[in-house]
């Protein structure tokens, strides 16, 4: 809850490190737990490695999640880069 006291409405998690940059997945357990955390007030947006909407669509059914963030990822496999 402390996020949505200090004024912020959301928030994106994305689950990689900088240090792991992209030679690992995202850690979609990490997410789904630290937005099982969040209150009900902050709209909470998971992200990485979404390469589709069956993609987005599970992230979503399986936690909170107010939304998934769609990037680099899915711009690269459809070939917009």
């Amino acid at each position: 809850g402390d996020v949505h006291n200090w004024g912020a409405s959301a928030l994106t998690i994305h689950g990689r490190t900088r240090q792991q940059r992209y030679s690992k997945l995202a850690d979609w357990d990490y997410i789904y737990k630290s937005c099982n955390l969040a209150s009900d007030n902050l709209q909470v947006i998971g992200n990485g490695d979404i390469f589709s909407y069956t993609d987005w669509n599970e992230h979503l059914s399986a936690s909170k999640l107010s939304s998934c963030m769609v990037a680099r990822g899915v711009l690269i496999k459809v070939g917009c880069s």
